[in-house]
């Protein structure tokens, strides 16, 4: 009984992972075409809980794809959500052998299809 648990917790926690990859994804896309979204506005626009919103932000700026502006609006602090422009990146460490990241990867890989080159 143990081992279904197990075999059920792990496949529903790649499930999990999965899913928000695609979010991720999906948010970054969109932050793509409409900059300067706040965290609040991000999780209305996909019908996604707030802290389900957070959590893939946070991966995002751990991944060093997106960055938060704080700016205050009528008196009340506001984080501006926008994908880190080409001047935002370091470039002395960049290059092909060294990416790990599987989110980033992929990433690559589909701006690569476009014909672009990212090296």
């Amino acid at each position: 009984m143990v081992k279904n648990t197990e075999k059920a917790r792990a496949k529903a926690e790649e499930k999990w992972k999965k899913q928000e990859e695609e979010r991720a994804i999906e948010l970054y896309d969109y932050l793509e075409d409409k900059p300067n979204q706040t965290i609040y506005s991000l999780s209305k626009k996909f019908n996604y809980s707030l802290k389900s919103t957070e959590n893939i932000i946070n991966k995002l700026i751990e991944e060093g794809l997106i960055k938060i502006k704080q700016i205050m609006d009528n008196g009340r602090t506001k984080n501006i959500v926008n994908i880190l422009e080409f001047e935002d990146y370091t470039f002395e460490d960049y290059n092909e052998e060294n990416i790990t990241d599987e989110f980033l990867e992929k990433l690559i890989e589909r701006t690569k299809a476009t014909g672009v080159s990212v090296y």
